[in-house]
């Protein structure tokens, strides 16, 4: 199953450094994903985050705010693919 990917981004140091972790963590899990950068302020505000940078996979928020670490942020995603694989 490919897993669509999406950051939302404000373009920020913060945002590429999740990014990069992100593809990381993504990799590692070996799963086969799109990945996208939202940029757009009107696109962002549709989803349930505070801020940005956030990590969207399949339409969940899996992180937002400043980058975990890379065992924080493969928790986080592992939980969402949890809860969306028991949904």
């Amino acid at each position: 199953m490919d897993h669509r990917v999406k950051l939302l981004s404000d373009g920020s140091l913060e945002a590429r450094r999740l990014e990069a972790e992100a593809v990381i963590v993504l990799e590692t899990l070996g799963l086969n994903y799109s990945f996208e950068i939202v940029t757009d302020f009107l696109t962002i505000i549709n989803y349930p985050v505070k801020g940005t940078p956030a990590l969207v996979i399949d339409g969940c928020v899996v992180w937002s705010g400043a980058t975990p670490s890379r065992a924080r942020l493969r928790e986080a995603v592992l939980s969402v693919l949890r809860m969306a694989a028991s949904a």
